[in-house]
């Protein structure tokens, strides 16, 4: 693994940790039938995965994992498969759990979340339906062998099986699309439903979504201003992950205590993000130390963002309604 990608691993993986606060999913209806009634994907056809909220504004999806389903929080600020064991007596997780392998353990931080897991290929699946002409009442079937680190004690306050979905060249998904280019985008519809696009990049794809690209590094987006003023050695990460947003000190103390975070793009492109310093529950505005300014799923709604991967580089990308 090269310094960069550690770089974006370690920033990201402590990023994780901010949003929790219950220790339990809620658990909502999920918006497809338990069964595999599905054709085969084609992957060069884009496709759809429905997302539902849970009472944390995490975002959810069902997983199968060895036949056992599951669900898990799809998370762009990590970048492995971690679920829950059969002996983990503090995951309790009602949704299932998986039985732990032999293997050396290992633990995994997410600050508010501690795992020793024990690592293994494990066959998952998940359902999606394709984009443009397709018939819609039969999906298409999502599956291969990927890493997966099965729980065997967990710490800490929150309760979540993890679906790591971001970039890393040997990540959950560079296990289910091993061949470059790939990338996804979560699109963020409302407070209640989002989508998870798995896709092969083009130029013209690219065009049609209204894709706006960003070079990936470990330190974030640096961005060129902030409420119309121009701002240095600032930085942006979105993160699915987290439902809070979190500012520098200085951003924080510049603006009022609600309203609209308006960042100015490398490319000169506004992107405006709802807060409210006054809410604490699930949508917190928190001043940090340092200049990354962290966006979380709660304060996305109406934006898609996501990652592609090619062989020349990896980019973030950002769209909006």
């Amino acid at each position: 693994m090269d310094d960069e990608t550690q770089s974006i691993i370690t920033v990201i993986l402590v990023v994780f940790g901010a949003w929790a606060i219950l220790s339990k999913f809620a658990q909502p209806e999920m918006p497809f039938k338990r069964e595999f009634n599905c054709t085969p994907h084609d992957e060069n056809t884009p496709v759809v995965v429905p997302l539902v909220r849970d009472g944390n504004n995490i975002f959810l999806l069902d997983l199968n994992v060895n036949g056992a389903w599951i669900k898990c929080a799809v998370d762009t600020g990590s970048t492995e498969l971690v679920v829950s064991g059969h002996d983990c007596q503090r995951c309790n997780l009602s949704s299932g759990s998986i039985a732990v392998p032999q293997g050396k353990r290992d633990i995994m931080a997410y600050v508010s979340q501690v795992d020793t897991v024990v690592w293994a290929k494990k066959p998952v699946k998940f359902l999606a339906w394709e984009l443009g002409d397709h018939t819609p009442d039969i999906p298409v079937c999502i599956g291969g062998n990927v890493d997966t680190g099965v729980v065997t004690k967990r710490t800490g306050t929150s309760n979540y099986n993890i679906l790591g979905i971001g970039p890393d060249d040997d990540g959950f998904m560079a296990d289910l699309m091993p061949h470059l280019p790939r990338a996804y985008s979560i699109f963020i519809e409302s407070f209640d439903s989002a989508q998870l696009v798995l896709y092969r990049p083009t130029a013209s794809l690219d065009r049609s979504m209204r894709i706006h690209k960003y070079p990936l590094t470990g330190r974030g987006i640096e961005i060129k201003g902030i409420q119309g003023q121009k701002v240095k050695g600032i930085t942006l990460m979105f993160d699915t992950g987290a439902n809070a947003m979190s500012l520098p000190e200085r951003v924080y103390d510049a603006i009022g205590a609600m309203g609209k975070l308006k960042i100015e793009m490398p490319d000169g492109e506004v992107f405006s993000f709802p807060y409210n310093k006054l809410n604490h529950w699930n949508a917190q505005v928190h001043a940090t130390r340092g200049n990354l300014i962290v966006i979380g799923v709660t304060n996305m709604v109406g934006y898609g963002v996501g990652v592609e991967q090619a062989e020349d580089g990896q980019y973030i990308t950002v769209q909006r309604k």
